[in-house]
């Protein structure tokens, strides 16, 4: 699909879609005019058994990847082709070959990422290689065209004719299998007409073997894993415009999309083995089971059966599939004891790599998630099944949030697996390019009662694919019925996708009654945001009754006043103070144990300077629990007359701290002179509120010697003030 880009001016805005759009007209096989820029986004778990190297069209860099997982790219070096890095091929020799579309020759070190010319590819008379790729079966390499056959002398460079292809698309790239057998495919704008085919290396000739499933254009690359018997695509979508990592099934043609990158990758090859394939079977009968859910947390062990031919295996684990740690290795081992807790509601991977004499198995990657905090209690939820009667939906232009249960259109959706059924989008691609885009908030009709809870978080499954500066999107919790609202998060331009979002929310909302709201700023033809099951769950509820906790400031103190109504086993309130850096503790009160009598707490915390601050109450029990209170704020009044104090500390050595005092808002400037009257630097010049302030001066660059340092102030009311002090920096 064709879409513009935001700009800020409106006449830029149009002079660049006519010029995006004029580019994205023909079919090519060379680079595309530009990619979408995707927070990579991967459909599934994966195992890590090869790696892969390509050519990022899109940023000049040599790259790798673990296949067939395809993330995360690692950056091994730069290579810019002459013309168009069309394809890339691992020959018999283990060496990589790449292909520029000149046509020229290109090796490929894969240990530092260089790419050395070979020389020049004679015999196609002018035409351009799209694809390169060597056949294990007869030790031979072949190239396609756009529309012909060619096999190539790899040492002579002599490219020859074999046949030529009659398709109304471009044959784009090529791959063999370990038995010779010659798989291509073409790219095609037609909708419905892209084709996978097998190719005759005799004669050239081609047998269709279906529809890929997408609608390929531009450069892009295919290739072939020897020990998994995959066909992968490093494609480019015309339909999304990003570049994608696909399978191909060699029965029928059709795709299945594991990663969309964003980024156009045309030269790619997988770092494949050729010869027999590995005898070690791959470990199986995990326990727990693959997939399996609501494990306990306190499990202790892993295990599973070895694979025949198997002399040892290497054991590893870990919450993020791409980056396992490895935990074992060294014996043929059937289990593991785990060296840690596990936390709930998490998913934990793990894989056994069967190690024999020669070579090692593939291995598959396990999953399980363990089971729920039970102390967790669910305050609300909603799987978008029965409607949207829980909420209010207000739109400002476009498409609405809505639900939608279409396969056809939530399959666009990329959310994490749990997703399901109903989904919750604010869609402005639904709406089309005259849809008006979809700026809408959908809120809360009631609130949800977390009035006994000191800790919520609010959870969902997330799809935000933005296109521009101008999208947004916010999530806001409202403690007063939809008065005022605090941010929870705001995401632009950034795609957040295939993610289960989790928000602690409890500095915002815990002890109270609330409501949320999802609001999708898109102003035009862009993308979405779509959310399945919510869930708002609390804990940590409240041991000890405390009906009430103050804050007051008088001439510099801040006063504390708390009451409780019943106290059960109480040790007492650690006090915590919030000067904008996070909580400190600043002091404990005792409390008094078990009690069910009224009883009143005060503290006072001496000599606080100007400025907000926030404190809270941790109150803790005597088995160690502990639970928070309300955060409450207080303004120490500004001071009503200008200072300037001593730098401290004085001498320094070689960095010092200079205090001061604005009895109103005013514009400062504060200098630092040498004994000469020569100015050194200017430590501030602007406009600054009224209260104390810190600067901090670094004098490495300068010698030793005595400095002056002077502050003009220039108040709003008109008042004036200036100070001069001495300091004295010793190295």
């Amino acid at each position: 699909m064709t879409k513009s880009f935001h700009l800020l001016l409106g006449v830029l805005f149009f002079f660049v879609s006519i010029n995006i759009c004029a580019q994205e007209a023909g079919l090519s096989s060379g680079k595309a005019p530009f990619s979408k820029t995707r927070s990579h986004v991967q459909y599934g778990t994966f195992s890590l058994a090869d790696i892969a190297y390509a050519n990022d069209n899109d940023n000049s860099n040599n790259i790798s990847m673990p296949i067939p997982a395809g993330t995360p790219f690692t950056t091994i070096g730069s290579f810019t082709a002459p013309n168009f890095a069309a394809s890339m091929v691992k020959g018999g020799d283990d060496n990589f070959y790449l292909i520029d579309v000149a046509p020229a020759l290109y090796l490929f070190d894969p240990s530092i990422g260089t790419c050395t010319l070979i020389g020049n590819i004679t015999g196609m008379n002018g035409d351009q290689p799209n694809g390169i790729s060597y056949n294990p079966a007869n030790n031979q390499y072949y190239m396609v065209s756009s529309s012909a056959f060619y096999s190539l002398d790899i040492n002579t460079l002599q490219a020859t004719l074999i046949g030529s292809f009659s398709i109304t698309g471009l044959m784009i790239d090529l791959c063999f299998d370990e038995n010779g057998v010659c798989y291509s495919y073409e790219v095609n704008t037609t909708p419905g007409a892209a084709n996978g085919y097998i190719i005759d290396i005799s004669t050239g000739a081609l047998t269709t073997l279906g529809y890929l499933g997408f609608t390929p254009n531009y450069g892009q690359g295919m290739s072939y894993d020897m020990e998994t018997h995959t066909i992968y695509l490093s494609a480019f979508n015309y339909d999304t415009y990003t570049g994608q990592l696909r399978t191909m099934d060699k029965t029928n043609g059709s795709t299945n999309l594991i990663y969309d990158w964003g980024d156009q990758i045309a030269a790619f090859a997988v770092d494949t083995h050729y010869g027999p394939p590995c005898p070690v079977e791959a470990a199986s009968n995990p326990n727990p089971a693959n997939g399996a859910v609501d494990v306990a947390a306190n499990l202790s062990q892993l295990t599973w059966d070895n694979g025949t031919g198997a002399v040892s295996n290497e054991l590893y684990f870990g919450t993020d599939p791409s980056d396992l740690t490895l935990k074992q290795s060294g014996t043929l081992a059937t289990s593991w004891t785990l060296d840690t807790q596990l936390l709930y509601s998490t998913n934990y991977y793990w894989k056994v790599v069967e190690i024999g004499d020669t070579c090692n198995s593939s291995a598959q990657v396990w999953t399980f998630k363990t089971m729920q905090d039970p102390n967790l209690i669910t305050l609300f939820s909603d799987d978008f099944e029965n409607g949207t009667g829980n909420y209010t939906i207000s739109t400002v232009s476009g498409c609405p949030w809505q639900i939608f249960t279409d396969p056809t259109i939530t399959s666009r959706y990329t959310l994490p697996a749990t997703a399901g059924g109903g989904i919750l989008a604010a869609d402005a691609d639904h709406c089309g390019s005259g849809g008006g885009g979809s700026s809408s908030t959908i809120q809360t009709n009631s609130p949800i009662d977390a009035t006994s809870y000191q800790s919520v978080a609010i959870e969902w499954d997330n799809d935000w694919q933005a296109i521009g500066v101008a999208d947004f999107a916010y999530l806001d919790v409202s403690v007063d019925g939809g008065a005022t609202w605090s941010n929870v998060i705001t995401w632009n331009d950034v795609d957040i996708r295939d993610t289960h979002e989790y928000h602690d929310i409890s500095s915002l909302v815990g002890t109270h009654s609330f409501l949320f709201r999802f609001v999708s700023v898109q102003p035009a033809w862009d993308w979405w945001w779509a959310v399945d099951n919510i869930k708002i769950t609390g804990w940590d509820i409240i041991p000890v009754e405390l009906t009430s906790f103050r804050a007051d400031a008088i001439e510099g103190n801040v006063t504390l006043n708390w009451s409780t109504a019943t106290e059960t086993n109480n040790k007492g309130f650690e006090i915590q103070k919030n000067s904008g850096a996070g909580y400190q503790v600043i002091d404990f009160v005792q409390g008094y144990g078990t009690s069910t009598q009224n009883h009143n707490y005060s503290f006072v915390d001496k000599n606080v300077t100007s400025g907000n601050y926030t404190y809270r109450l941790k109150q803790v029990d005597f088995n160690g629990s502990s639970n928070y209170s309300n955060s409450v704020e207080v303004n120490v009044n500004v001071p009503k007359v200008y200072s300037l104090q001593q730098n401290y500390p004085n001498p320094f050595n070689p960095t010092t701290r200079i205090n001061f005092n604005l009895a109103t808002d005013a514009k400062v400037t504060l200098r630092v002179f040498n004994i000469l009257g020569q100015e050194i630097t200017t430590l501030l010049n602007g406009n600054m509120t009224a209260g104390q302030h810190i600067v901090n001066f670094d004098a490495s660059h300068l010698n030793s010697g005595v400095y002056m340092y002077k502050i003009e102030a220039n108040g709003v009311d008109g008042s004036r003030f200036t100070s001069v002090k001495k300091m004295v920096l010793t190295k």
